[in-house]
């Protein structure tokens, strides 16, 4: 029950980060086609959202795209290699 209310909890941002990268591989795309005022009014709604706020939605992009670093829990302790498959095993 925990997994599937953890999953619940990330669907909403997932989907909000997935919309975020689909509409940053646009911009360039819309600004080269909305060179004149004729050109915009042919363009849709969600299109003209992201021409109008690419400048937005590229620092938010980049806000997300800084990835945490993960420290072990004890790096003074090397870790044990497993013996069948030469990786390390996870303690």
């Amino acid at each position: 029950m925990q997994v599937l209310h953890v999953l619940e909890l990330l669907h909403p941002k997932l989907m909000t980060l997935l919309k975020l990268k689909e509409s940053i591989k646009y911009i360039e795309a819309v600004n080269e086609l909305a060179a004149t005022p004729e050109d915009k009014a042919l363009l849709s709604p969600d299109l003209l959202e992201v021409l109008e706020n690419g400048d937005e939605l590229k620092s938010k992009h980049k806000d997300n795209e800084v990835r945490p670093s993960f420290h072990p829990l004890r790096p003074s302790s090397p870790r044990p290699q497993h013996p069948l498959l030469n990786i390390n095993a996870v303690v």
